[in-house]
């Protein structure tokens, strides 16, 4: 078994707007470098703590698995943009905004574009196949 400690790659999200709307944070490597932002579940968020991350070739989105999550399964990084497009994996995007969101037709808090930064973390190997994921506040 793979100890965290034996995984060469360190990502840090370091959540820094909290609300009832929604949970934003910064995504940064373990050289200070900001790779994108975060968005989470209010109440569905995963513990601060260390998580293995795996990536995904076979599950419903096809990124990478976080492994280990207290009482639950298949949390994973996605696509999304808004708080309905998560059951409490962790959505990235680059930016924070307030959109509105055609499911709902309200303006909510959101992060956008999504999809180009899994293409911009993909195509310039930010994250590895398999890093560590430290959740801190």
């Amino acid at each position: 078994m793979i100890q965290l400690s034996d995984i060469k790659q360190n990502i840090f999200l370091k959540r820094d707007l909290i609300s009832n709307k929604g949970i934003i944070g910064i995504v940064s490597n373990d050289k200070g470098l900001i790779i994108c932002e975060s968005f989470e579940h209010p109440t569905k968020c995963i513990p601060y703590g260390r998580y293995e991350c795996v990536r995904d070739f076979t599950g419903k989105y096809r990124f990478w698995k976080i492994l280990n999550v207290p009482g639950r399964t298949a949390i994973e990084f996605h696509i999304g943009n808004y708080i309905t497009d998560t059951v409490g994996c962790i959505l990235l995007a680059q930016d924070r905004a307030f959109m509105r969101n055609d499911k709902t037709n309200q303006i909510e808090l959101s992060i956008t574009p999504s999809a180009k930064v899994f293409k911009k973390i993909i195509d310039k190997k930010l994250f590895d196949d398999r890093f560590v994921l430290n959740v801190v506040s």
